[in-house]
């Protein structure tokens, strides 16, 4: 998993939780997560949608020109909420998908 945040404690918080159950590289910025995807593949990626400079919106519409798969496996995080394409919770492991579906369902 790919968790994209550049709150430095909210990005600690998060991996340490989903480590417990994931592998999990964190990305604090787009430029670093393309970096990243340009190394190796991700099941999933969770990212901020509010990122500076480039933001998760925009990594997105990158990623859909550049490395659709990536894109397909996008998740969107915000303070207030989290946003993925129906299939893609369909498809996730019962643990996160239970997660992303309390945030989605709420």
């Amino acid at each position: 998993m790919l968790l994209v945040d550049n709150d430095a404690f909210a990005a600690r918080a998060a991996a340490s939780h989903l480590r417990e159950h994931y592998e999990v590289q964190v990305a604090r910025s787009a430029t670093e997560a393309l970096d990243l995807l340009d190394e190796e593949s991700f099941d999933v990626l969770l990212c901020e949608t509010d990122l500076p400079g480039t933001s998760g919106v925009e990594l997105y519409e990158r990623l859909e020109r550049t490395n659709p798969r990536a894109a397909d496996r996008m998740i969107f995080m915000s303070e207030h909420e989290v946003a993925c394409p129906r299939e893609l919770v369909d498809k996730a492991p019962a643990t996160l998908r239970s997660a992303i579906r309390s945030q989605t369902e709420a």
